[in-house]
């Protein structure tokens, strides 16, 4: 008898298109059944929900496909391996569990009455920087657009 988890490590892929597929479904009839339930609410998170859904693929752009496959030959993995890698550190740098909507909304305000944000040029800089010996200063927001 083969078990479970061995079932699902030798088809990864298999195993992502068809939870992608499931979640995609259940998108829709939960904004179908909002849709229903409350007419004047329900079509604004029906839509909002369908956007999500046609956004959700287990197929990727060719040049991050090839980033991964890449990456997992390097390593020696499964390229399933190596996108729970990436889903890991981000979990480990966003805490997804306590996001701070006031504070996000606050600073969006902020940008809207100001204009000023950091540009993300000068952010990849600053990070590239770390750990040389020309470390670059925090960049500081500026008027954009």
């Amino acid at each position: 008898m083969i078990s479970l988890k061995r079932y699902i490590e030798s088809r990864p892929e298999e195993i992502l298109k068809t939870l992608c597929a499931s979640y995609r479904a259940s998108l829709t009839v939960v904004g179908t059944g909002a849709t229903q339930i409350c007419p004047h609410l329900g079509e604004d998170f029906q839509h909002s929900l369908l956007h999500l859904r046609d956004q959700l693929s287990p197929d990727l752009d060719p040049e991050t496909d090839a980033r991964i496959e890449d990456l997992a030959l390097a390593r020696g993995q499964h390229a399933s391996a190596v996108v729970a890698d990436a889903i890991a550190l981000l979990d480990a740098v966003v805490d997804v569990q306590d996001l701070d909507v006031e504070e996000d909304l606050r600073r969006f305000r902020e940008f809207e009455r100001t204009g000023e944000a950091v540009r993300l040029e000068d952010v990849k800089a600053w990070v590239r920087s770390w750990g040389t010996g020309n470390e670059l200063p925090r960049p500081i927001p500026r008027k954009v657009g």
